[in-house]
């Protein structure tokens, strides 16, 4: 099978990415025909009658093909409803990207000078899309080929056989990077990050692994060439069954990702073929029974300081914990980032004796009303503040460390000491991030890189 990774559909007229096609479903056909062109998902199924959604990067959802040859494949897209059509741009990558190979390897085969003149080299005055092919081991800081004439994004996609290609397309700089994280720099990099869109342009894994209820076969799931979440694939998978996360991977590269094996304890990502959501985009529901998702590694308390971006929901309950830090073996030591006092916002530590270091309700909040919202939480060792949708709510909270406090796992979704979960969160999470650190200064950075992608208030 022959992949093809996301590819624009364009407009027939204007050779554009056509943005109107955005969540509409279209066909895959044979050129200039309207002879559905076989079609196949990650798990080697047919498509039926090759019908796919259009993503929000006006392009196809990755599908493959069986064909050893797909550069004399010619594809279009085709709405039987209004007898439109136009290209489908993929087959580009495998022409274009052969003409820059071949005349890189006629110069030098590793010579970042000769791929970038490899790569200049199939671009013409009458193009406004062009594709170009760089040897560079899929090194992300390999500088990109300078480019004549107007230029909008650069993007690198799915390497193959080594190799990254970069689209460019219309638009302004004369040179370009790929994809840009929200937590890039010049932002101090987390120390956890567990979302279900990519964060970090160092990042390359999956978002989540995900079972499914028919046979409780796991699949994970990886995210579109704009970052979102591939629902496409993840839909193909569970089918019309429900779907649940049994690991939300870590971006950071730590490796402490936080997972559930008790398939009964896992939260749900997708119901009776439906991709659960809040506020219309993709969200990890938790029930308020049992689920939770936990990594076996603490380390925010023991850092002295600690900062929390997270955007969820959570129903009003007396204490449900959404974020925390716990011991294993018992013992009383908790460090708790959010939890619920009904509906108000809580934040909460105790030391291995039991003894409350701090423990503080916001009078009159509602954080916990079932709505979507954002919460920035900052420890500086000394003081706690928190905002709501960037709305202060704790100010200057005194938190002193007293004590000894052995803290031993980082819990989402239920407080989790002594090795038995309790406090469930009644609701729904989308963005998780970390760091063991005070990032008070950049807290309207971080605040807008997640208010603007999520749509929080």
């Amino acid at each position: 099978m022959y992949p093809i990774y996301p590819a624009w559909v364009l407009d027939a007229t204007t050779l554009e990415p056509n943005e109107a096609l955005k969540g509409q479903q279209i066909q895959v056909v044979t050129r200039n025909t309207t002879t559905a062109y076989p079609i196949f998902d990650a798990a080697g199924d047919p498509i039926p009658s090759s019908l796919v959604t259009v993503t929000q990067a006006a392009s196809t959802p990755t599908v493959y093909i069986d064909t050893v040859t797909p550069e004399t494949v010619y594809l279009d897209w085709y709405d039987a409803g209004s007898g439109s059509r136009g290209p489908i741009w993929f087959e580009e990558v495998s022409r274009q990207s052969a003409v820059a190979s071949a005349t890189s390897s006629a110069a030098s085969a590793t010579s970042s000078a000769a791929s970038a003149e490899a790569a200049q080299s199939v671009v013409t005055g009458s193009m406004a899309t062009f594709l170009a092919l760089a040897t560079h081991r899929d090194d992300p800081d390999f500088p990109r080929p300078d480019v004549l004439g107007p230029v909008l994004w650069v993007g690198t996609v799915h390497p193959m056989n080594s190799q990254s290609i970069d689209i460019i397309a219309t638009g302004t700089p004369p040179s370009g990077g790929g994809f840009v994280g929200a937590f890039d720099s010049p932002l101090a990099a987390p120390w956890r990050a567990y979302s279900l869109r990519r964060l970090l342009s160092a990042y390359s894994g999956p978002l989540v692994r995900v079972r499914r209820s028919s046979d409780d076969t796991t699949l994970d799931i990886g995210y579109n060439s704009d970052g979102t979440l591939d629902t496409v694939s993840l839909l193909a998978f569970t089918g019309a069954n429900n779907g649940f996360v049994d690991r939300w991977y870590d971006q950071t590269g730590g490796g402490k990702h936080l997972e559930q094996g008790t398939l009964t304890a896992q939260p749900s990502i997708v119901t009776a073929g439906v991709v659960n959501t809040l506020d219309s985009l993709p969200a990890v529901t938790f029930d308020g029974t049992n689920d939770y998702l936990t990594t076996a590694t603490a380390g925010l308390f023991d850092a002295g300081a600690a900062t929390m971006g997270l955007v969820f929901s959570g129903a009003a309950v007396s204490n449900s914990v959404v974020v925390g830090e716990s011991n294993n073996g018992g013992g009383g030591a908790l460090y708790r980032l959010l939890r619920s006092s009904t509906a108000a916002m809580n934040v909460q530590a105790t030391n291995g004796t039991g003894a409350v270091m701090w423990a503080s309700s916001v009078s009159g909040d509602t954080t916990f009303d079932a709505a979507q919202h954002h919460v920035f939480y900052a420890d500086s060792g000394s003081q706690i503040n928190t905002w709501r949708d960037n709305v202060a709510k704790h100010v200057a909270l005194a938190a002193v460390r007293t004590g000894t406090t052995p803290l031993t796992n980082l819990s989402l979704g239920a407080h989790l000491n002594g090795g038995t979960p309790a406090n469930f969160l009644n609701g729904k999470v989308q963005e998780l991030v970390l760091w063991n650190s005070n990032q008070s200064v950049d807290r309207a950075a971080i605040t807008t890189a997640q208010k603007t992608f999520w749509g929080t208030p």
